[in-house]
């Protein structure tokens, strides 16, 4: 700041030596445009700190607005925003569909086992990278050793058994 006040008066003080060092002659013509060009430089220098607050609003993570900035192009945020909702939606998916493959070969009841599916990206492709096999009062009695062998021959990833 104080940078910035010192050349403010060294520019200001500068433009005024200049100003009366301009010739006077009919008109004042020269003394106009001197005058003109000695206030655009003051100018200049009073607004400078502006113009750094607003590259330091652009490139914070949010912009003026308050909306989240992500950064990347923008093929690679719809490519990222389509992954996530696929992700999302195949996991409901293929967790409900693992549901009934168990429910089936293990004779439980609905309601007895819950499936989670998590996600990992793999070269901007959903991947899936475990499963959470959660098992209520009615599917204690299975052994959980099958139900995560048969998990992980159906979705060919990590399982893990959660008593509840």
């Amino acid at each position: 700041m104080k940078d910035y006040v010192i050349t403010l008066i060294s520019v200001s003080i500068v433009c005024g030596i200049v100003h009366i060092l301009a010739p006077a002659g009919t008109g004042e013509g020269i003394r106009k445009h001197v005058k003109l060009i000695s206030s655009l430089c003051v100018l200049c220098i009073m607004i400078a700190p502006i113009s750094g607050f607003i590259r330091s609003l652009e490139s914070s993570e949010f912009n003026i607005l308050g909306e989240y900035k992500e950064s990347g192009s923008l093929e690679n945020r719809y490519d990222k925003i389509y992954n996530d909702m696929i992700s999302a939606y195949s996991a409901e998916q293929i967790a409900e569909r693992c549901e009934e493959i168990l429910r089936e070969r293990f004779s439980l009841e609905e309601g007895d086992i819950q499936v989670m599916i998590y996600f990992s990206s793999s070269d901007n492709e959903p991947v899936i990278s475990k499963a959470a096999v959660i098992l209520y009062t009615g599917a204690i009695t299975k052994d959980p050793r099958e139900i995560s062998a048969c998990v992980t021959e159906l979705l060919e990833c990590e399982c893990e058994i959660i008593y509840r």
